[in-house]
């Protein structure tokens, strides 16, 4: 897997500690509430979710930017030297995360991205990146 990375969103629910033992990248999505958007699992953590969602504090999501795939894949391609990036996200019916990926793969015409629509979240994508990874 040297030359190869794998790229994936925060619904995998992939612990931090993992995604920097097997080197997968994690790219966040925002929580948006009372006008701000924090980075998920940067800006914010998941028990402050919960704690603001208990309190009945109305919060959203929203999809990571292209700009922020962009910047992923070019340090991947231009920085790492990958030569094949699998990119796996979060169901496309409940995000538009596949899309912004998708989107960003197309300023590297000259790079091999495999964006992938698991149709799926949370632990079930977390599963499906480790079986990327060990195969």
């Amino acid at each position: 897997m040297e030359n190869i990375a794998i790229v994936t969103d925060t619904t995998s629910d992939i612990p931090e500690q993992l995604a920097s033992k097997y080197k997968i990248r994690v790219v966040p999505l925002y929580i948006g509430f009372g006008g701000k958007l924090f980075l998920e699992g940067k800006e914010i953590t998941s028990s402050e979710v919960y704690e603001k969602l208990e309190a009945g504090v109305k919060i959203y999501t929203s999809t990571p930017s292209v700009g922020d795939f962009v910047e992923v894949y070019r340090d991947l391609i231009e920085r790492q030297k990958k030569t094949l990036i699998y990119s796996i996200h979060v169901s496309s019916k409940l995000s538009a995360t596949s899309n912004s990926a998708d989107q960003a793969k197309r300023f590297f015409p000259q790079a091999k991205i495999k964006v992938i629509d698991s149709k799926t979240a949370a632990i079930n994508l977390g599963f499906i990146i480790f079986f990327f990874y060990q195969h």
